[in-house]
């Protein structure tokens, strides 16, 4: 019998055994940012997040002004009667907007190194979370005995 254990190395691999290089970087911020242990390691971890979130929020803007033009294009179509010159308009434009984003290799870049660092950022701050609610559980603990 075949047992496959999930793990981050078996989610990298597709059913015909290729690798998936987003997953395969999301594996290596899993193996390089593991459980804290001390408080040197909780600052350098602080300190990686603080460094790499600018990085993101100046993705996220970029790729959710993308977004917004999308939405107002939505809203146009549905205040826009159905049939109607205008609706038709609307939705090329929609149609044209989409396929350039789709072609745009720049942005298809940037929107998946925005969603890396957004798994990579969760990852840290789950990490530092969990090592300070340890910490506290533990002082209290300690001045309970």
């Amino acid at each position: 019998a075949f047992n496959q254990q999930s793990s981050p190395t078996a989610d990298r691999e597709n059913l015909d055994g290729h690798t998936d290089e987003s997953n395969h970087d999301k594996a290596d911020y899993i193996r390089n940012y593991v459980e804290i242990e001390d408080l040197d390691q909780r600052r350098d971890y602080k300190q990686e997040f603080n460094r790499e979130y600018e990085e993101y929020r100046k993705l996220h803007q970029e790729v959710d002004i993308v977004a917004r033009k999308f939405q107002n294009l939505r809203t146009q179509i549905n205040q826009t009667e159905e049939g109607s010159p205008d609706f038709e308009a609307l939705k090329l434009e929609v149609l044209e907007e989409y396929e350039t984003q789709k072609s745009d290799p720049k942005f298809l870049v940037k929107k998946e190194r925005m969603n890396y660092l957004h798994q990579k950022l969760s990852h840290i701050k789950r990490l530092i979370h969990n090592y300070d609610h340890q910490h506290v559980v533990q002082v209290v603990d300690e001045g309970s005995s």
